[in-house]
């Protein structure tokens, strides 16, 4: 477990105290400002508060978008309704910066991501639905199944006894062929 940590653990550069550092991405903590620059992988789900040289994100790997999508600082609460994981104003972990730069405010991190929401939410979605109609969905399948041997039960039965006939009939004309030839054998002999 520690060396899949260390090989998903990245560095980031923060301002603490005035001061530029890069520290592990473990170590962020909320309210912590990051830095953001070009190929880096977004540590955090970070709220921006600025925008150089037209940052670009590529989600694909958390919303599915085929595109990068361009960053804002924008305040976005006069938009209606708009959904948390596609806010512009935002950049969130896992997401790539493909181009430009930026500076935002950790607000979310580990598994209080988007990223680990979307992974909790499914999780329980699917141990919810496994476990509610698991029991039935099991007996349908028990009762196909049952169904199915009890078929291919009574056709093995039924095609050994075919054969068997058959082969009963095959004995008996051979053994009168037999027979009769035997007779013949005698008389001539």
């Amino acid at each position: 477990m520690k060396t899949l940590r260390a090989v998903l653990a990245t560095s980031v550069v923060v301002i603490r105290d005035g001061q530029k550092c890069r520290i592990s991405s473990t170590e962020l903590v909320v309210g912590d400002v990051v830095l953001l620059s070009t190929n880096e992988i977004v540590a955090a789900d970070v709220r921006l508060v600025e925008v150089r040289g037209g940052l670009r994100l590529d989600r694909s790997a958390l919303t599915g978008e085929s595109e990068p999508v361009e960053a804002t600082v924008r305040h976005l609460h006069d938009e209606v309704r708009v959904r948390y994981a596609s806010a512009t104003n935002m950049a969130f972990a896992r997401s790539v910066v493909v181009f430009g730069s930026g500076k935002g405010v950790v607000v979310a991190v580990g598994a209080h991501t988007l990223q680990n929401s979307f992974t909790h939410m499914l999780t329980a979605r699917q141990a919810a639905g496994s476990s509610s109609s698991s029991s039935f969905k099991d007996a349908k399948r028990s009762e196909f199944v049952q169904r199915e041997l009890t078929r291919l039960a009574v056709f093995i039965t039924a095609s050994s006894l075919a054969i068997s006939g058959a082969y009963l009939v095959v004995w008996a004309v051979y053994i009168r062929h037999l027979l009769e030839y035997s007779g013949r054998d005698l008389v001539l002999g």
